[in-house]
Parts: structure tokens; C-alpha cells; sequence
């Protein structure tokens, strides 16, 4: 059979006779051309393009195009059962090796409730892995593994079938851990109390105090509180809780940072929070700045201006979700998050000056185009580089989450819930989580979204801790149930 597809999505299909095809009537466009025949037979494209190169063929109107022909080459076959408690159903996922960057990324998946096959593989090596879609069992590479880089290879030569036998998953039981307060303060000092269970003898190295009422300030103080081995607290502009200021004096930090200009947290509860300071200083300082984006400078350039940052995030700041989900995954690689206005249409000079200071060479952008608008992508681009840019652009605030959760954290069996709809909880956990190694996926208050479900049974999680009250995280998520479609 032969397919075309144009860069709009449409499709045809006309049948292989002795060889030939032929397509009739189609729009003037540009199509990527593939070949497969039934059974056995790898997807050979035209010009050796695969399903998601871009089209390569490009047909004018009345034109009529002969030669657009392809050597189609046969594959092989991986059969086996896979069997587990309840009544599972098995999504099957095929992950090829890259022979180039030696990575494994997506190449079919199959549904069923026992056996499967893939037929027209590709000769190459892979790995495969299943995920039950009940929640009863524990997803698993083959086999044995947890995650792909420990998994088995399989190697697929072409015209053989290779038969994997039974699969045997084990029963997924989740560790389930809340930690919880009567408000945002109480959650807050209850986390850091998670952080810290043992102080060092000279005290914490730094705490990062910021203002739980309103987000802008504070959103760029997780990744460099997870930098230097510090803590977050949040207080109100105009006073320490009971519950931080019993924290405070657990924890007796060497410096204390203060986030944000008075506004935030104003000058009597800095001078306040000199008390607490054990350091040579005895003073909190306070990085601010005219409005929330240069705060955030600020932040990024104290804490990562020394050494450099390579890499580093930029959010909108506009709003809270994004720069949540990538203060984690910004702390697991040593990288600020640098907030701009996603409005506007170019990035502004300040960051640009920044991103050249830190030396930065490459971007990970969070949010999508409704976040963060083409123009400031496209300047991004210009500094260090089309190639260089990656942009995690999910259609909701949880799968953006969820695809930092897979892209950074594909090595740990420990995930955080945090609510999506309010800041304060998923900011306190950012230093725990950024200490742990381990993602802050947010969640609604009583489900969880289809996309973080999917990431924490395919990463076959053992413990999940929940941050939050029964208010903020309901019996619905301690159920892990899954959100309305």
C-alpha cells in the first residue's frame, strides 16, 4: 500500500499493483510519500524520509509527477504475552534505539489484555516496555527493568520473528505520603521540617523567604534555593506565621534572602528575620527589583552568576503553573528560571544581557505559544541557536508538568503532587523535590489529569508524596482517580 500525507494532516492511500501506484487528484501541495506492504515489511518513505520527517514531495497544480519510487524493506516481528493481577490492560510501547545519539524514543505502541505482536519492524534494536492501564500493575520493561537505560535489548533483523515469551508485571503498590497543614504557612514549615530532619551543626546554609500571598517574586527562588542546598519559607508582607518563625529558629540559617521588594515582604518583617540569621552577617538581605521580572534577574544572577548557568528556563511570569512545574526540573540541572513578560513580542535587553553573563547556551522554554509568545522563541533562538532551544508546550498546566517529569526525572521512582490551581504549596515543595531528585507534577484538587496519570504508571512510581491539606489534595487524588476527559 501507498500513503501520502500533506503537511495539513490529510491523507490517501492507493493500492500497489506489480510495483506501481498511482494517486490521483491531489491538491496541489507538499506530501511525504511512504510504501508498506502487508506484513512484514518495514515503512520505507520516499527520499528516505520517515512519517514524521517533514513532506518532501511537492505536487503543482495539473502537474503530473512519475519516479517517486523506494526500495521497501522487509521487517521482522516481536510476538509475546504479557500477564498480571486483576483484569489489566496492557498498553504495549516499542522504543527504538537511535544508532546515532544511542537513545530510545517511541515507535509503535499496541492495546490488549494479553498477547501482541508487532509485525513490519524495522530491523534495529529495542526495547519494549508495558503499562496496565487499570493502575493494578506495575509497569515494567522487559525484562524486569523499571526504566529503559536497564531494560534488555532487543534486536530485530529483517524477515525474523523474535518471541519474548510470557511477561510476568508484579501488583503496583503505591507508597502514598501526605504532608499537610492547616494553611499554606503550616504546609510550608511542615515541608522544610521534610527538608531539613537534622540540622547541620553551623545551621542551614540559606533559607529563601518569600511572600505566600502573591506568587511573582517567589517563583524564581526554588532552583536556587535547590543550588545552594537551601530552603524555602513563606511568610506575609507584613509578618512571620507562627509556624515559620518556630521553623526559622529550627533551622538557624546562615543567611536568609528575602524575595522580592517591600511590597512583598515589607522592611519591619526583614529586620524581624535578622534575628534568625546565625551567619557572620546577622542580617537577611533581600533581592528585588522594579517589578517581578527583574527580581527574578536578580535571583538568577546572585545565585548563578559565579559559576555560570549553561542552561536555563525561561516562564512567563504573567502567571504561576509553568515556572511551578520548572523550578525542579530547573534545580536537577543546576539551571535558574528566569522569568519574562510572555506578551510581549521580543525578549527583552535585560535578559538577553543575562542569558551572554551566564554564559548560557542553551534554553528550555516552559509554556506554550499562549504563554510565550513566538517573537521572544525567536529571539531565544538568536542567542544560542535554533537547535538549542526546546520548548515543553503541553495544551494544560499538567502536561507541561508531566512532560518535564519525562524528560528530566526518568530515573526516579519518587513523585510530588502538588495542587495546579494555587501556588504556595508547590513553591514550598520546590526545594524538597529539587533535593530529592524528583518532579512536582500538578494535579486538580480531587483527580488527577490523564497526562501525569499516564507519566507516573509508565514510570512505574513507588511513592508519591502529597503536598497539601485534604483541602488542597482530596481523597480523589489520594485514589490517583482520573480527571473527566
Amino acid at each position: 500500500m501507498a500513503w501520502a500525507w500533506n503537511h495539513k494532516g490529510g491523507e490517501i492511500s492507493a493500492p500497489i499493483v506489480n510495483g506501481r501506484y498511482d494517486f490521483y487528484g491531489l491538491w496541489a501541495d507538499s506530501y511525504t510519500i511512504c510504501f508498506q506492504e502487508q506484513n512484514y515489511v518495514d515503512l520505507t518513505c520516499y527520499g528516505g524520509g520517515g512519517f514524521y520527517d517533514p513532506p518532501n514531495v511537492t505536487v503543482s497544480e495539473g502537474e503530473v509527477l512519475d519516479g517517486i519510487d523506494a526500495t521497501v524493506v522487509r521487517g521482522g516481528q516481536i510476538l509475546g504475552e504479557v500477564h498480571g493481577a486483576g483484569d489489566p490492560q496492557w498498553q504495549v510501547r516499542l522504543l527504538r534505539r537511535d544508532p546515532d545519539t544511542g537513545d530510545y524514543g517511541d515507535e509503535l505502541d499496541s492495546y490488549t489484555s494479553a498477547a501482541f505482536g508487532f509485525s513490519a519492524v524495522a530491523a534495529g534494536t529495542y526495547r519494549l516496555q508495558v503499562v496496565d492501564q487499570t493502575n493494578a500493575n506495575r509497569a515494567q520493561y522487559w525484562d524486569g527493568a523499571q526504566f529503559a537505560d536497564g531494560a534488555t535489548d532487543i534486536v530485530v533483523t529483517s524477515g525474523h520473528t523474535v518471541d519474548l515469551g510470557t511477561i510476568t508485571a508484579q501488583p503496583w503498590n503505591i507508597d502514598m505520603q501526605r504532608t499537610g497543614g492547616s494553611d499554606r504557612f503550616a504546609v510550608s514549615a511542615a515541608v522544610s521540617n521534610e527538608r531539613f530532619p537534622v540540622i547541620p551543626a553551623s545551621g542551614v546554609p540559606v533559607v529563601y523567604v518569600a511572600d505566600g500571598l502573591n506568587f511573582p517574586d517567589a517563583l524564581s527562588a526554588g532552583p536556587a534555593a535547590i543550588k545552594d542546598d537551601g530552603d524555602i519559607l513563606l511568610v506575609t508582607p507584613m509578618a512571620i506565621p507562627p509556624p515559620i518563625a518556630a521553623e526559622l529558629a529550627r533551622l538557624r540559617p546562615q543567611r536568609i534572602v528575602v524575595v522580592g521588594g517591600t511590597a512583598s515582604v515589607n522592611e519591619a518583617v526583614l529586620h524581624q528575620l535578622d534575628a534568625y540569621v546565625t551567619g557572620a552577617s546577622g542580617k537577611a538581605t533581600r533581592l528585588a527589583g522594579v517589578d517581578r521580572f527583574a527580581a527574578s534577574r536578580n535571583v538568577a544572577r546572585s545565585a548563578f552568576g559565579t559559576d555560570g548557568a549553561p542552561t536555563v528556563f525561561i516562564a512567563t511570569g504573567n502567571n504561576y503553573p509553568d515556572a511551578l512545574s520548572a523550578g525542579p526540573a530547573a534545580g536537577s540541572v543546576s539551571a535558574p528560571v528566569i522569568l519574562v513578560d510572555g506578551l510581549a513580542s521580543h525578549l527583552d535587553s535585560a535578559t538577553t544581557a543575562l542569558l551572554h553573563d551566564l554564559h548560557t547556551t542553551s534554553v528550555d522554554i516552559v509554556g506554550g505559544p499562549a504563554s510565550l509568545s513566538f517573537g521572544i522563541q525567536e529571539d531565544l533562538e538568536g542567542i544560542v541557536g535554533p537547535s538549542h532551544v526546546t520548548v515543553f508546550g503541553g495544551s494544560t498546566r499538567y502536561d507541561n508538568a508531566a512532560q518535564l517529569g519525562a524528560t528530566f526525572f526518568r530515573h526516579t521512582d519518587l513523585v510530588y503532587f502538588a495542587v495546579g490551581t494555587n501556588f504556595a504549596d508547590a513553591l514550598s515543595a520546590a526545594a524538597l523535590a529539587g533535593h530529592d531528585r524528583a518532579p512536582i507534577d500538578l494535579v486538580e484538587s480531587n483527580c488527577v489529569p490523564a497526562s501525569v496519570e499516564y507519566w507516573v504508571r509508565a514510570q512505574a512510581a513507588q511513592s508519591i508524596r502529597l503536598i497539601g491539606g485534604q483541602v488542597s489534595l482530596g481523597s480523589g487524588v489520594e485514589a490517583m482517580t482520573p480527571c473527566p476527559a
